[in-house]
């Protein structure tokens, strides 16, 4: 065997890539032009699906001969993926400063370097998503349902006062499981990123959420000067 059997275009090498990486969630319709997310996809978050669209873009230049784009707008990426955009905004930023996209003018792309990076990305965002999942399943079945006494009800939310929103700690685990603190993040960070996904929670129950975390070293935190205060961030331990 010689050295230039060994060799592969960077074309192939880009396609097995991308196979590698939707084949699980995507698939094309040649004819229509469009990309349909698989019932596998439906679980997966916005990011992850953003990824998953981009990437899938690129495909085109293999799938057909025809011109069709390989980057997006986020209005196209808006009404494609069905993310509000003041959701859809945020995830872009992050994904761009993360270097797994890149802008050019109006719309977004992934580059065929970044393509090991994107493929790392979501397998771990879908492990750590799994694995969660599992943890909750097994909770669940071990917890008795308990019979909460009429007159501890509120009026309108049928829950006891000073009781705890449920689902606060559930979407909070998705945030760290799902790369939220992959850069340090600040109390109002989090409160933001509660109220874009629609979770409204008030200010003073973050830090109890937070500190819970950083005594199971799920996080960890230091103090850093932002905007001339010093504050403390919170960020997944590398």
């Amino acid at each position: 065997m010689a050295l230039k059997d060994l060799t592969v275009t960077s074309s192939e090498l880009t396609e097995a890539q991308i196979e590698e990486i939707v084949k699980d969630y995507i698939r094309y319709d040649a004819a229509a032009k469009q990309i349909a997310f698989l019932p596998s996809a439906a679980s997966l978050q916005n990011r992850i699906r953003v990824l998953l669209y981009l990437v899938a873009l690129q495909g085109w230049r293999f799938v057909t001969q025809d011109q069709v784009p390989t980057e997006a707008t986020p209005a196209e990426l808006e009404r494609a993926l069905n993310i509000p955009g003041g959701t859809l905004r945020p995830i872009l930023k992050d994904l761009k400063d993360s270097h797994f996209i890149f802008p050019r003018g109006r719309y977004y792309g992934v580059r065929a370097a970044a393509l090991p990076h994107i493929r790392k990305e979501i397998s771990a965002a879908i492990g750590r998503a799994g694995v969660t999942h599992e943890a909750s399943k097994s909770k669940r079945k071990k917890q008795k349902p308990s019979k909460q006494p009429a007159g501890n009800k509120s009026k309108g939310t049928g829950q006891g006062k000073g009781s705890r929103v449920p689902g606060q700690a559930d979407f909070f685990d998705k945030l760290i499981s799902g790369g939220f603190f992959e850069k340090p993040r600040t109390l109002s960070d989090v409160q933001n990123r509660f109220h874009e996904k629609g979770h409204i929670i008030a200010r003073t129950s973050i830090p109890s959420l937070l500190l819970k975390a950083v005594r199971n070293e799920k996080l960890r935190r230091e103090r850093q000067n932002i905007s001339g205060k010093k504050v403390w961030t919170y960020e997944r331990p590398k």
